[in-house]
């Protein structure tokens, strides 16, 4: 008689979210609810978190993503230019945009893209994963 182990594994759910400034972000919260709403109904394992980050602190946004393992972010219009800088990469829609709304990670690279609808847009974007 062989003796098998039972593998009980758990996989996180892949994290996403949004920036905002506030905890009180009325946009936040409604991205959050149509989000969590998507997912669920296209059955994927992804969870969407509402990411305060003050202005003076979006410099360490990429660290902390990586920290925290989130895959993808939405970008208000208030940063949509000053995240710029902090990307490992732009593709062809946010170099013509000259802004970014949404952060995704293709490998180990984080890469600025410009949507015009957003929920539709970070889902073809995010459902690679």
């Amino acid at each position: 008689m062989t003796s098998s182990r039972r593998k009980d594994t758990f996989k996180h759910p892949s994290v996403f979210g949004v920036i905002c400034k506030s905890s009180r972000d009325g946009n936040a919260k409604a991205l959050q609810k149509k989000f969590t709403r998507a997912f669920k109904k296209a059955r994927l394992p992804f969870v969407y978190l509402t990411l305060k980050v003050e202005p003076k602190h979006l410099k360490n946004l990429i660290l902390c993503m990586k920290l925290m393992d989130v895959r993808g972010v939405n970008i208000p219009e208030a940063y949509d230019k000053k995240v710029i800088p902090l990307l490992d990469r732009l593709d062809k829609s946010a170099k013509l945009a000259k802004k970014v709304n949404v952060i995704y990670m293709s490998g180990k690279k984080f890469v600025g893209h410009y949507v015009g609808d957003i929920l539709a847009g970070s889902l073809r974007l995010w459902n690679k994963f």
